[in-house]
């Protein structure tokens, strides 16, 4: 008998082409439940001609007891995967979940790629991410969370999830909710193949299991291409028109191919008319030199944390196991005035005021202090460390 999969179609909007992109996945889950899921945090999308349809929204992902952190982007722009819990928490019956972007276009039966799937019991399926130095900018920020030999990522714009795999992905979401120590809030794509893999669950490739050759962050595919390419079983992403102008301007590397009309960017351009782009390339021009500024910046910080991070670690490995007693004034110049400590032990606990601790502050900047305090705490002090959150009222100066 075969078993009980659902295909879920993510999207954040909806317009023709959204809908067209909808159809034409919906074709290929025949013999599988299908679901829209649409991300409804700045508006709702009433007139959308599906039966089935999970409307979520920031507020409802975080009441599931997800955090509200996110590194760069917006919550669910930087955690999709929040989409696949929010789901899995209303429809937790299914033996297996397939979780679809709307730019992804699959030509080819999805029920027969979870039979091949579950013939070879792979808890999950997505395209691997080369780590090697420079392939990946987002590697280094990921070290501060995940060990080098355990850090994996994927590319999980399609991407298949066994039962167990979704259990076992959405409690560890929430417990790294409650991780106050946590310095670096991971990425879907960092967090899903990385807990995969520390779990000891089965990760196959997706392109073990059809043509990929089109499947990847870029470059784009333009819908009315799509009969060129019969043999490719996924492509990402396809994208109209506009949307296909807009990320070849926004995810182009080099300024210079704003510049030099011979350019891979300018050519690919010269796919749609010179009016849906020209105008726009100015702004783009500064808007890129600008990002390429700030994300070379935001890479040497975290490589300079990462270093501090892994000559700790070393020193921490030489030190002896049985290590004396802290210095109370080490503990007196690591944890600031105000806040109420006492140790018994070698156990430390730290006493904060309760509305620093909520999800609602994370915004605010108050909560990452606490983050970064305890980090701090944890290389520089032997021992274990807790969070007593207490009433303002209560607190007296320490």
């Amino acid at each position: 008998m075969a078993e009980r999969f659902v295909v879920v179609f993510k999207t954040y909007t909806w317009d023709g082409f959204v809908e067209r992109q909808a159809h034409r996945l919906q074709a290929a889950a025949a013999g599988g439940d299908f679901f829209i899921s649409i991300d409804e945090t700045t508006g709702s999308f009433p007139n959308i001609p599906f039966a089935n349809i999970d409307r979520i929204s920031n507020a409802k992902v975080v009441a599931l007891g997800l955090s509200d952190r996110f590194e760069r982007g917006s919550l669910l722009w930087w955690n999709p995967d929040y989409a696949h819990y929010h789901f899995f928490a209303k429809y937790p019956d299914y033996e297996s979940y397939v979780f679809v972007e709307y730019d992804v276009v699959v030509q080819e039966s999805i029920a027969d790629l979870v039979a091949r799937i579950n013939r070879v019991k792979a808890d999950f399926v997505a395209r691997p991410i080369d780590l090697s130095d420079g392939k990946w900018f987002w590697r280094d920020f990921h070290l501060q969370v995940y060990p080098h030999e355990q850090l994996r990522a994927s590319l999980n714009c399609f991407s298949v999830y066994s039962f167990r795999a979704m259990e076992m992905l959405f409690r560890r979401r929430r417990e790294m909710a409650d991780q106050l120590g946590l310095i670096y809030w991971p990425s879907s794509e960092a967090f899903l193949a990385t807990e995969i893999g520390r779990a000891g669950f089965r990760q196959a490739v997706l392109d073990d299991f059809g043509d990929g050759s089109a499947y990847d962050w870029f470059p784009p595919t333009l819908e009315e291409d799509l009969p060129q390419h019969p043999t490719c079983s996924f492509l990402h992403p396809v994208l109209d028109q506009q949307r296909f102008v807009a990320v070849n301007l926004r995810s182009n590397a080099s300024p210079l191919s704003f510049l030099w009309p011979r350019s891979t960017l300018r050519r690919r351009l010269a796919r749609v008319p010179a009016s849906a782009y020209l105008k726009l390339l100015p702004g783009a021009f500064r808007r890129r030199l600008l990002e390429l500024a700030r994300e070379q910046m935001q890479l040497l910080r975290a490589r300079l944390r990462g270093r501090r991070s892994s000559a700790r670690t070393r020193q921490a490995e030489r030190k002896p196991k049985s290590d004396p007693t802290p210095d109370p004034k080490v503990i007196d110049r690591i944890i600031p005035r105000g806040l109420i400590r006492h140790h018994a032990g070698k156990v430390y606990t730290v006493q904060v005021h309760a509305d620093l601790v909520g999800d609602q502050n994370m915004r605010g900047g108050r909560v990452p202090g606490i983050h970064r305090l305890l980090h701090t705490l944890a290389v520089h002090v032997p021992g274990r460390f807790a969070i007593q959150p207490i009433e303002r009222e209560d607190v007296k100066p320490g």
